[in-house]
């Protein structure tokens, strides 16, 4: 499994969008009041996104199926 940091918003909303409701807060965290403050990383397997990360001030682990 490899990681990378993700700036693309619209490919995070993207994924988040596959479970809204799971994800609810965390699509607010891709507010332009909010986004400048969050990094973003990514695990992927063979090009497909196994989980998103959000480093902020409390961390958070999103997984999706």
């Amino acid at each position: 499994m490899n990681f990378a940091e993700l700036r693309d918003r619209d490919g995070i909303e993207a994924y988040l969008r596959r479970q809204p409701y799971t994800h609810v807060y965390s699509m607010g965290d891709l507010d332009d009041v909010f986004w400048p403050h969050t990094r973003w990383f990514r695990a992927f397997d063979g090009g497909e996104i196994k989980a998103i990360c959000l480093d902020a001030r409390c961390r958070t682990l999103l997984r999706g199926g």
